[in-house]
């Protein structure tokens, strides 16, 4: 199965939001072989982009450029057909996903 949406979140100092954010994107209900999650890192130093990849992230790091940057780099990474952009502190509604394809 090749990967359907790319999720991509910009952050920088997320540690108290990423994983809540992480964990409502992994419940969207959809094959976990059909999704990926980029979190791009601004350079937080509280723990943010190690939170993000023990929760199985890809994670990417781009000091300082800000969220628009973050999402362009995301997105050139990215291997979805459809590419998500959620910010660190959303919390997605569990059928957010399929409401978006």
């Amino acid at each position: 199965m090749s990967i359907q949406v790319s999720f991509v979140i910009p952050c920088y100092n997320e540690v108290d939001y990423i994983g809540k954010c992480i964990n409502s994107i992994r419940h969207q209900g959809i094959e976990p072989k059909s999704y990926e999650i980029i979190v791009v890192d601004n350079g937080s130093r509280d723990g943010t982009d190690e939170l993000a990849s023990e929760l199985g992230a890809i994670v990417l790091t781009n000091p300082r450029r800000g969220a628009a940057a973050s999402r362009n780099m995301g997105a050139l990474h990215a291997k979805g057909e459809t590419l998500a952009f959620v910010d660190a502190d959303c919390i997605l509604d569990s059928a957010w996903v399929t409401k978006l394809t």
